[in-house]
């Protein structure tokens, strides 16, 4: 391959890794082609130039370790292997993408620049046809508000919190990665933060609500340059609340009242989320008691949960709606302590952050910190998830995955 050859996949890996938040919001057919694309170019490129230095990292070797085991449980443990093939055989590319992010950061120092352009430009969208929607009862697209969960472009897919509490804290990555101490938009970011919390409040998503709020604690505990920023417009967002709630019985029915019944607190009983939730989760782990180690296999859940030795009545879906749930009915034990250890260090490195008050004063460590808050925010274990092996969700925590990898294999990281 030629040089010129070389700057021009290059050059359109850029683009596609930077038409990757769009493609986020667009689906996850366009997520996925996203993803695929950047991670062969990649590939592609790093084969002619020789560079393997991504891969020389202890992050890619336990990925692909995990993926190894993923792939070898498919094989041997599942009762449809074809089917369990969907979801693990190529759970490799997410770690691909994040290396991917990390050449991509690398190789173009502007990028960043073009990413928060991009995202502002997103937000702003959401924002401007979120509060038209539920103000007006349908959104640009013509979408309906049924008053009780606000769908936006989504439509009934219910994902706008969900999307708007991950894309605040990328922003906000991103914020701190270009501007470091300089000051000069601080008063900007603090008042386009306060329709975003206010958002994921109207979108009804209770687990994106809970989210949010504690993203936005570990930010004000753990961070100093973004500290004040996220301090503020919280404090301004709780004001919101209050009146959303007391203005609004539709939301405050929502997320107060029918969240109560749902977990049974108010017939002196207590449900994990809800009934059906506890029925998916008896069911899991009827599924990890007869096979602890190993698991029923990957996207095995699905079908396992018609067997009469697991059967729950009401309780199948096309997962437990757990990653950790998950990962112990479908991968066993061994799986699971792939993600369960990755909470606990990361905990333990937050509590000796924040008991030994130790201030966070570079700029890198700051974007490092802030990029592992959404990870461990994501992968919190008390709280319903969609699939651990879903392409649409995963896409994003393994891009910020990959800023972290750029970050700390910086000169400037100490």
């Amino acid at each position: 391959m030629s040089i010129g050859k070389n700057i021009l996949l290059k050059n359109f890996q850029l683009y596609l890794v930077a038409f990757f938040p769009v493609a986020t919001v667009l689906g996850p057919f366009l997520t996925e082609l996203v993803i695929f694309l950047s991670v062969i170019l990649f590939l592609v490129r790093i084969l002619f130039i020789k560079n393997f230095i991504y891969f020389k990292n202890r992050y890619v070797i336990i990925f692909f370790l995990i993926n190894l085991y993923f792939i070898l449980n498919s094989i041997f443990i599942a009762s449809d292997t074809y089917l369990s093939f969907e979801s693990s055989l190529f759970f490799f590319r997410f770690g691909l993408f994040s290396l991917v992010v990390w050449n991509t950061f690398d190789e173009f120092k502007r990028f960043p620049q073009s990413i928060l352009i991009i995202l502002i430009l997103i937000l702003s969208i959401l924002i401007v046809d979120s509060f038209y929607q539920f103000l007006s009862g349908y959104n640009f697209l013509g979408y309906k508000y049924d008053n009780i969960r606000l769908g936006s472009i989504f439509k009934d897919e219910y994902v706008l919190g969900s999307f708007i509490w991950k894309f605040e804290i990328l922003l906000l990555i991103l914020y701190i990665y270009i501007f470091g101490n300089n000051k000069k938009y601080d008063f900007i970011l603090i008042i386009f933060l306060i329709p975003l919390n206010t958002l994921v409040l109207l979108s009804g998503e209770r687990t994106s609500f809970f989210c949010m709020l504690l993203a936005s604690l570990l930010i004000i505990l753990l961070t100093k340059r973004l500290s004040k920023i996220k301090m503020y417009s919280f404090i301004i967002f709780s004001i919101a609340f209050l009146f959303i709630i007391i203005f609004s019985p539709s939301i405050k029915h929502r997320m107060i009242s029918y969240t109560l019944e749902q977990t049974g607190l108010l017939e002196g009983k207590i449900n994990f989320f809800t009934e059906i939730h506890q029925k998916h989760y008896s069911s899991a782990f009827k599924m990890f008691k007869n096979n602890p180690i190993f698991g029923v296999g990957p996207k095995m859940f699905r079908v396992e949960c018609k067997n009469e030795k697991y059967k729950v009545k009401g309780a199948c879906a096309t997962h437990p709606h757990n990653f950790y749930i998950q990962l112990l009915s479908e991968t066993g034990i061994i799986g699971f302590i792939f993600l369960f250890s990755s909470f606990i260090i990361t905990s333990f490195y937050y509590f000796k952050t924040l008991f030994k008050w130790i201030i966070i004063d570079n700029i890198n460590k700051e974007v490092a910190i802030t990029s592992t808050i959404l990870i461990y925010v994501y992968i919190w274990p008390i709280i319903p998830h969609m699939s651990f092996f879903n392409n649409w969700i995963n896409g994003l925590p393994f891009f910020i995955i990959g800023i972290v990898l750029h970050i700390q294999n910086n000169k400037n990281y100490i």
